[in-house]
């Protein structure tokens, strides 16, 4: 409950109606709850419906109008006559029941914003309450897929993570052998965690990876990946060096005798 708005009454009855309609609004202001918007269920879900419902008002009133970021007339969604039982617009897509409790049906990621609520209340005088709430809106998951830059990398060397979404608005956290990877200075992410940096693998670095999408309404986590450096000892051939000059030699002596073969056989053909 945040205000109330001016009287639009001439002058000549304001004066008269002063210290009666202070006190009324004094008295229905100071109730025991605050008067507050509460979204039943507490956060919407894409393709589904939403009441946003008035808890502590204990006055009937008269006009419920409902707007969306700002109370501008422009952002007005519609506008309930308590009388009547009439809405205005009528072919509006969100309702407003009798207790002034808004429905938004069908709902979408624009639906996400702020809602200001008027009451107004004419006694004595006018009164205008004016309450606000936010509306958080979210979507159902697909599974995220994690990639690395490398598929093979071996110690000492860095590899980097990407977690791809097609939620763009899912926070994302790290696994590490199905546990929440804890940070070291060996690892950073980026700042939207889309990217996991691990500097100067380890042997220690080696098992399965994953990342999570979630979001207050769902979670997907990908499918592993699998990490195994390969160990620096193994880079470049195995074989001693004695055995590779070895191998060396054996091939010369190779090409040797196989010139003195061609030529014994040339000289054996021409009998010079």
């Amino acid at each position: 409950l945040s205000g109330l708005r001016s009287p639009s009454l001439p002058w000549k009855q304001l004066s008269d109606l002063a210290s009666i309609l202070s006190c009324w609004i004094q008295s229905t202001s100071a109730q025991d709850d605050p008067v507050r918007i509460v979204p039943i269920p507490p956060y919407g879900t894409v393709g589904s419906n939403v009441l946003l419902t008035i808890l502590g008002f204990t006055e009937k009133g008269s006009t419920y109008t409902w707007y969306r970021k700002t109370s501008e007339v422009s952002n007005e969604i519609a506008s309930y006559e308590f009388d009547t039982r009439v809405q205005t617009p009528e072919d509006s897509r969100e309702k407003i029941l009798p207790d002034g409790a808004l429905l938004i049906p069908n709902l979408s990621l624009s639906d996400a914003s702020i809602y200001i609520l008027h009451i107004t209340i004419y006694k004595v005088g006018v009164a205008v309450y004016e309450v606000i709430t936010q509306l958080r809106v979210y979507e159902k998951l697909a599974r995220p897929n994690i990639t690395a830059n490398s598929i093979k990398v071996r110690e000492n060397e860095s590899l980097v993570f990407t977690c791809s979404t097609e939620n763009e608005r899912a926070n994302i956290v790290w696994f590490f052998n199905n546990q929440p990877l804890p940070l070291t200075e060996r690892t950073d992410t980026s700042e939207n965690n889309q990217t996991l940096t691990i500097k100067s693998v380890r042997r220690e670095d080696a098992g399965i990876y994953q990342c999570e999408a979630w979001n207050p309404i769902d979670a997907k986590r990908s499918n592993p990946f699998s990490l195994m450096p390969d160990d620096n000892t193994k880079k470049g051939s195995s074989l001693s060096t004695g055995a590779i000059i070895g191998i060396v030699i054996g091939e010369l002596v190779g090409i040797v005798l196989i010139g003195a073969l061609i030529y014994f056989l040339f000289i054996r053909k021409t009998g010079r």
